[in-house]
């Protein structure tokens, strides 16, 4: 993945400064190697074309960012995403009174990554609403879904996690595309939506998602995976047709939470992920 450093000289204690441009991209491999940049550089997690940091100006983001400042602890929040890789790192202020009426509380950022870059700011702020909202990260500053912020130096890290899923991609990209079918269909009778979405399906290359979701394997998710019994055996059947529709680790882990009701009462993540780098 790839993100981008600021100098310290353009940036000032406030946090102001010259922002309008990134002096280095810098490529790296797992969350222990973004650790290690977070307390020694300023940084923002996309990149950008001429190195001009402005939405216009937007090329490509691999890491989901979230900002904490509501006194919220960063346990309650690693406790719902420690399926996934990620970073946890504390602000210039975590731990510390800013004179913001909320005394000595935990700041803290977190950063996960995602599995294949996205190019389209909009999926990224549009995906980012519906992944909080999922997840019960609503105490985040919805600063967060600006593909272009960046973050001062952090002063501490928190938690590193290498051993995870990233986010899916595709998740992000499909919250923006609905979003803009719904706008395109609203207030249309359903013959009308039927007129302009008649496509020949055979004529449709399907992705991976598309086609799990067409097969007998996305009916065994929905409902054996939503009672009692016998759902270790049906889980490894679900893994193997993943896999068959060229269904990522990260993208199944998704699948899993959406739409299987003992996903995270029943199901352990790390076996999930295991069977997929074993059947893979």
């Amino acid at each position: 993945m790839k993100v981008s450093l600021l100098k310290d000289d353009v940036i000032t204690n406030d946090k102001g400064g010259n922002l309008s441009y990134v002096h280095d991209v810098l490529g790296l491999k797992d969350m222990s190697e973004l650790s290690q940049i977070l307390t020694e550089f300023h940084f923002t997690p996309a990149t950008f074309k001429e190195n001009k940091r402005d939405k216009e100006h937007f090329e490509q983001l691999q890491l989901v960012h979230l900002d904490f400042d509501c006194g919220i602890s960063p346990d309650e929040i690693i406790k719902k995403i420690h399926f996934h890789q990620y970073v946890v790192a504390g602000s210039k202020n975590h731990m510390k009174d800013k004179g913001d009426g909320k005394g000595i509380i935990p700041r803290f950022h977190v950063f996960i990554p995602l599995d294949s870059p996205l190019t389209d700011r909009y999926s990224y702020s549009e995906g980012w609403l519906r992944f909080v909202n999922s997840y019960g990260l609503n105490t985040s500053d919805s600063i967060g879904k600006d593909p272009c912020r960046y973050y001062y130096k952090h002063s501490s890290i928190i938690a590193v996690n290498n051993t995870g899923s990233p986010l899916s991609s595709y998740y992000f990209e499909s919250c923006y595309q609905s979003k803009v079918l719904s706008e395109k269909y609203h207030g249309l009778s359903i013959q009308s939506q039927m007129k302009i979405t008649r496509t020949p399906i055979a004529r449709v290359e399907l992705n991976a998602i598309e086609k799990f979701k067409r097969s007998k394997y996305m009916k065994l998710l929905e409902s054996r995976m939503s009672c009692a019994g016998g759902r270790y055996n049906i889980a490894n059947e679900i893994i193997g047709g993943m896999i068959k529709c060229g269904v990522s680790a990260g993208q199944g882990l998704e699948l899993f939470q959406q739409y299987a009701a003992f996903y995270k009462d029943g199901l352990n993540a790390k076996n999930i992920l295991k069977r997929f780098q074993e059947w893979s």
